[in-house]
């Protein structure tokens, strides 16, 4: 395989030319990719600001809810769940379904789900007293 002067290997194609650091094609990577912590927060942040962006000026819950980037939100939600709280904390919404999907005790009264700052407040006591 021929090499320029940086060391760089040259990969001769059809139409052009392509080069790879020396080492790059004897990687002993298994080529599978595993999502890190900050993926998680990254997709999120994008989600949730997304969510937030097209659901803000609507007054239908169920819509909120039944929101495509919520639903994503929802099974991410074990990943984030430090995250969902701090958002909850500074301003309680309806970011806190997220967490029910996951949970098998809900810290909250079933007749408190119609108030939403109760609902993160009885989550963030949970959380936030287990540390």
């Amino acid at each position: 395989m021929p090499y320029d002067s940086a060391g760089v290997a040259i990969i001769e194609g059809k139409n052009t030319s392509v080069p790879l650091r020396q080492g790059v094609l004897n990687s002993e990577s298994s080529g599978i990719y595993r999502n890190t912590r900050s993926d998680y927060v990254q997709t999120f942040y994008d989600l949730y600001n997304r969510w937030q962006a097209e659901t803000s000026f609507l007054s239908d819950p169920f819509a909120k809810l039944n929101h495509r980037d919520f639903l994503r939100l929802r099974k991410l939600a074990p990943f984030v769940r430090d995250f969902i709280i701090r958002e909850i904390k500074e301003q309680p919404s309806f970011l806190v379904f997220a967490l029910d999907l996951d949970a098998q005790e809900k810290p909250y009264n079933p007749d408190d789900v119609k108030d939403v700052e109760s609902l993160c407040r009885a989550w963030v006591l949970k959380y936030d007293g287990a540390r």
